[in-house]
């Protein structure tokens, strides 16, 4: 008897890509916004950027591209991280970045964005700890290339990428709070107070969707042990 979630990895992606667009659509809907400063101009700039790499990722992952998708995390985390800045940096940070002369400080600006929320030290750290594989992956360094070596049942190497659909998973579960916490700091900067309550609403519900999927899994997981005993 072979058990499985119903929550695919196949249909996670499609969820995803469609929460995404709905998470797009509260800002870019077509809506003449007002550029009083060139804060304003870059947050909408990097906004967009930062839905053209997502969609880029999902739809790597669903034409089965997994190598592609991963590189482009980094710079999708970095569109994040610039847009955040754009909104609640120094006049300093913005103006490098309007210059084309800042370099983007992962660990820096992660600290940032945990003062921002008034939380316990989180994205700082987080950040800190995964530059270099983000980096790794973007720049085909060590982690790109172990996963191109699969091997065979007969214990030969056959050269293949490798990710799992654990691997995709965790990308998608990666960049998704990305996509809705810049969605409630933009909603916040413009100024838009009924789309930032909607996409809070709709952070929730993508997170009750996933607590249920994990459910699911332990349930799955559980019912095929007991199969096996049967």
């Amino acid at each position: 008897m072979n058990i499985t979630n119903p929550y695919s990895m196949e249909l996670m992606v499609a969820h995803a890509s469609k929460v995404s667009e709905k998470v797009q659509l509260l800002v870019s809907n077509g809506r003449q916004h007002v550029t009083n400063t060139h804060r304003d101009t870059l947050a909408l700039a990097y906004w967009t950027i930062l839905f053209e790499y997502h969609n880029g990722i999902l739809t790597l992952v669903r034409t089965g591209n997994p190598t592609s998708a991963f590189a482009l995390l980094r710079v999708f985390e970095e569109a994040f991280l610039k847009l955040f800045l754009v909104m609640c940096g120094t006049d300093k940070q913005v103006q490098a970045i309007w210059e084309g002369t800042y370099n983007t400080d992962f660990a820096a600006v992660g600290a940032q964005i945990d003062e921002k929320l008034g939380k316990e030290p989180l994205f700082g750290p987080k950040l800190k700890g995964q530059v270099k594989t983000l980096h790794g992956f973007t720049h085909s360094g060590f982690e790109q290339l172990v996963r191109q070596l699969t091997r065979l049942p007969d214990g030969s190497s056959d050269i293949a990428p490798n990710y799992t659909d654990k691997d995709v998973r965790q990308l998608v579960q990666e960049t998704m709070p990305i996509i809705f916490l810049a969605g409630a700091f933009l909603t916040e900067f413009l100024n838009y107070p009924d789309e930032n309550k909607a996409v809070v609403a709709m952070f929730n519900d993508y997170l009750e969707t996933q607590v249920m999927s994990l459910k699911l899994d332990e349930m799955v997981q559980t019912a095929g042990t007991l199969a096996q005993k049967l």
